[in-house]
């Protein structure tokens, strides 16, 4: 791979899956926990280019939940400190913020590329519309809290619950919504039970287009939400008994010493590749499943500096951008790396390291 010299300039899902319908047959269990082959994160990629972002006209973010790329601009969410969606160029340079009518916290945002139109949703359970040029356009009642907006077509939009509690008893996690009134057509995934203790947010879903896969946690198989809502199973992955069900989960006393399974995390996808890892007590396991070949694969890194990014990366928000992927990272966990004047630092990357840039736009290209 190479380095390309840079333009100056990263919840609470409970869920535990019961049986419905879907289309086509069960894919074959793929062992998770030790996977046939094992190929190295860096013999994928063609080269990495990082652009650090220019502040001097914003006032910066706090965290990076979220970023979408729309039109040769990037869009990032900082729910917490700045409570708002920041554009900026490709190149780095800032372009605008947009922030809640109301001025309140901003869960989750997406981008409706056909109205050419952002839609919010903040905090009361409301969705917020906005041009891309930030003129607020109204807002709209949700009937449910929502944790994620995954996707947006003509039909309507599906949406990450997270976990809800219908008047018949039944749990729900998927809902397909109008997407005028943003009311529930339909609703996907029926779970069981809710996990008695608080899991932290995480990125259990992965963008293609006009699919989404999705892994709710407690559960070994990886979903394909089509551009319609249809759900099918795509990968069925064999965690050797060391998943947790929720009702194991609820049942057991648990050490900071066990290792035990909860689902997938920091999911991403770009040109036939998911990526997505796992904690085994304190050991964090990274895999890749390819499309082409059907097959996963343990995900391997150097002692390099490269490897250390790409793992940072992976661990954080990315969004699938031409033949690779697109992230936002916090220098600032990046800068230990210029201790004792480290021999290994691509000069490119010391460079904007030793500079005043707080974060950074991260592309890759797979080869």
């Amino acid at each position: 791979m190479k380095w390309i010299k840079s333009v100056f300039v990263m919840g609470l899902i409970v869920c535990s899956m019961a049986s419905f319908s879907c289309g086509g047959s069960s894919p074959a269990l793929v062992d998770a926990m030790d996977p046939e082959e094992k190929i190295f994160f860096g013999d994928l990629i063609e080269n990495i280019e990082i652009i650090p972002l220019e502040f001097h006209h914003s006032s910066g973010f706090g965290e990076v939940e979220r970023i979408s790329v729309f039109e040769n601009q990037i869009f990032i969410l900082d729910p917490t400190f700045t409570k708002s969606v920041q554009v900026y160029g490709l190149t780095g340079e800032y372009m605008r913020t947009i922030k809640s009518f109301e001025s309140t916290a901003i869960w989750d945002f997406i981008i409706d590329e056909q109205k050419e139109e952002m839609v919010l949703f903040v905090l009361g359970n409301k969705f917020e519309r906005f041009s891309m040029s930030g003129e607020y356009l109204g807002s709209q009642n949700s009937d449910f809290p929502v944790l994620s907006m995954l996707f947006v077509n003509d039909g309507g939009m599906m949406c990450d619950l997270g976990q809800q509690v219908m008047d018949d008893g039944q749990n729900f996690n998927l809902a397909y919504m109008d997407r005028q009134k943003y009311t529930v057509q339909s609703f996907q995934i029926p779970f069981r039970e809710e996990p008695i203790l608080v899991q932290d947010r995480i990125r259990n879903y992965a963008i293609n287009g006009a699919d989404t896969y999705f892994a709710p946690p407690f559960d070994n198989n990886i979903y394909k939400l089509d551009g319609s809502g249809n759900v099918e199973t795509v990968v069925n992955l064999d965690f050797k008994s060391k998943l947790f069900s929720i009702e194991a989960f609820n049942n057991s006393k648990i050490s900071g010493e066990d290792k035990f399974i909860t689902g997938m995390d920091g999911m991403s996808y770009a040109k036939g590749k998911l990526f997505f890892h796992f904690l085994n007590g304190e050991d964090t396991n990274f895999r890749y499943f390819d499309f082409e070949s059907d097959k996963l694969f343990a995900l391997g890194f150097g002692k390099d500096i490269p490897s250390f990014l790409y793992q940072f990366m992976l661990m954080n928000y990315n969004f699938e951008y031409q033949e690779g992927l697109i992230t936002v990272l916090d220098l600032d966990y990046l800068r230990p790396l210029l201790a004792g004047g480290n021999q290994d630092l691509p000069f490119d990357l010391q460079n904007i390291l030793m500079g005043e840039a707080l974060f950074a736009i991260v592309k890759i290209k797979f080869l």
